[in-house]
């Protein structure tokens, strides 16, 4: 299978890890991936082909059996640029509650505005994949059932790895007699950690 992911940039955020981990899973499963990016902010290194582009740059979705985009931008390229018969199927991961984490990053007027923008952005995508089953009970109220589905986000991790005498003290002091439950996230206030 050939795959297509369109990122924003290659630079360490929550979806671009996933997409890093879905091209290593998938290019050891034999499949050819390409991971197309907008801007130049380049911090993490892709075991595929990686294209910057722009928005008049043609990506040829015919090339691809899958086409999997993360975020506004690479939303609107698809709806710019998908044909409208193809057998490529396109798939979009929605990260957010997006009226929700708009209102918090710009206030109400531009929530309203941007959200309805983001939603509008994956019209022209098959499948809209939400990261809970609450999230796809979220977006139902805009999209069909049928057009929805969830996938827990995951992460590959080296469970070779092994912490520092240091790092365990710190650990082990930090718990106490509590227990103790990891996150593997940017930790910020809307995210109510």
């Amino acid at each position: 299978m050939k795959i297509a992911y369109i990122v924003p940039s290659l630079l360490q955020a929550g979806p671009v890890n996933v997409v890093l981990d879905l091209t290593k899973l998938m290019t050891s499963h034999g499949h050819e991936c390409h991971v197309y990016y907008f801007d130049n902010l380049v911090s993490l290194s892709f075991p595929c082909e990686v294209h910057r582009i722009s928005f008049s740059t043609r990506i040829h979705f015919d090339d691809f059996d899958v086409v999997h985009t993360h975020g506004l931008r690479p939303n609107l390229y698809v709806l710019r640029h998908k044909k409208w018969h193809t057998k490529t199927f396109f798939i979009t991961t929605f990260h957010n509650y997006v009226f929700d984490d708009f209102l918090f990053e710009y206030g109400r007027l531009k929530s309203w505005v941007g959200g309805t923008l983001f939603l509008f952005s994956a019209l022209r995508h098959d499948k809209i994949i939400t990261l809970s089953k609450d999230a796809m009970a979220y977006y139902n109220r805009w999209f069909r059932l049928s057009k929805l589905e969830y996938v827990y986000n995951s992460r590959i991790l080296d469970s070779d790895a092994v912490l520092t005498v240091i790092e365990t003290e710190e650990i082990l002091s930090f718990k106490e007699k509590s227990i103790l439950i990891g996150t593997n996230c940017s930790l910020q206030h809307r995210k109510g950690i």
